[in-house]
Formats: structure tokens, C-alpha cells, sequence
């Protein structure tokens, strides 16, 4: 999963969101978030991955390569009012080298508010400002309706299902380009 064409930032900010690198002091709410049924009903999560050691070797992992060669496009959410965690998101590239593969995480009781799809917007404008990535796709499992309507209402557009090597059924997949992000960019109000 590593990622050499996105650089990791140290964080980026949203209206309402902050998503800055993970830090080994996320683990307990990493964890809650990777062991609540709901929050990963669609998530492709090994059993390993959903115990306490899996997730601490994760976790470990993820921080550890920021500062290697290949480092992961993995960030923690942090709700900006209250300092608290709200998910995570973070990218790897797609199996054909075409873009890249956006993931967008909050956690259930922050569902509703359109986190989600800020969250996606902001990770999508910083790929394509800080990178020459020409495409930007989210791959989602088709009963995931809610997560069809944040990638929609973030400005991606389906192309289909698809087989993908990380799923044993068909997925959506669902995309922007660089130059249908800037046109849609060119005729968004100006922020508040």
C-alpha cells in the first residue's frame, strides 16, 4: 500500500475537520472505530485487523512508514470544535497505476452532518493541489448507498461496476478527473 505519488502532509484543514497524520496516542479510538460493527459493515477488514494486537501493529505500522521511503497516505479525523476523533481517511493507488483510491471514515454518531463529505472534498482538493495525479476514484461496495451519496455530492461520477483484486464482489467505482475537478471548482461559491 505504499504511495509515491501524493506526498503525506502533516494535516489539512476543513471547515469543520482536521486531518493530520496518525499518532500512536490514536490507538483507543482507532480501535473503537475498527471494532464497531456498523462503522466497518463495509470496510474490507481482516478478523486480525479487529483485535487489540492487529490494530496496535497497524497503527504502529502506519507511523513508522510516514518517516520511511514508502511512506502510507493514512490520516486521522479530528473534529475541529471539540478536539475529538472522528475518523480517518487516506489513499493508495489504484491496481492499474490510473489515480488513486480515496477512503473517507467517520465515525457513526458524527453521521448525518455532512462530515463525510467534507472530508472526502478536502482530501480530493489537496490531491490535486499538491500532486499531479489526474484522477481520483472511490471504490464502493453497491448496498453502501450512504457512501455513494458522499463520493456523488463530492463531485465524483460513476463509471460502473468493477472487479478489483481487494473484493470478492463487484464494486462502484466512482471518479473525478483533474479537469472536471478544476470546472467544478470554477463555479463553487467562494468559502464562507
Amino acid at each position: 500500500m505504499m504511495n509515491p505519488v501524493v506526498p503525506v502532509p502533516r494535516q489539512i484543514i476543513t471547515e469543520r475537520l482536521i486531518m493530520r497524520r496518525c499518532q500512536e496516542s490514536d490507538f483507543d479510538d482507532f480501535f473503537s472505530f475498527l471494532t464497531h460493527p456498523t462503522a466497518t459493515r463495509f470496510l474490507n477488514l481482516t478478523p486480525e485487523q479487529k483485535t487489540a494486537a492487529g490494530a496496535q501493529a497497524a497503527l504502529w505500522y502506519i507511523v513508522q512508514a510516514y518517516e520511511s521511503d514508502n511512506p502510507l497516505f493514512v490520516l486521522t479525523v479530528i473534529e475541529r470544535a471539540s478536539g475529538r476523533y472522528a475518523g480517518s481517511c487516506g489513499l493508495i493507488p489504484l491496481p492499474d497505476d490510473s489515480g488513486v483510491e480515496i477512503s473517507y471514515n467517520i465515525i457513526p454518531p458524527l453521521w448525518g452532518q455532512g462530515l463525510a463529505t467534507e472530508l472526502a472534498d478536502g482530501l480530493i482538493g489537496f490531491i490535486f493541489e499538491a500532486s499531479r495525479v489526474d484522477l481520483v476514484a472511490a471504490l464502493v461496495m453497491p448496498e453502501n448507498q450512504a457512501s455513494l451519496r458522499v463520493a456523488e455530492k463530492a463531485g465524483l461520477s460513476s463509471r460502473g461496476l468493477i472487479d478489483h483484486p481487494d473484493y470478492d464482489e463487484p464494486v462502484v467505482m466512482l471518479a473525478i478527473t483533474r479537469r472536471a475537478f478544476d470546472r467544478q471548482r470554477d463555479r463553487r461559491p467562494p468559502p464562507r
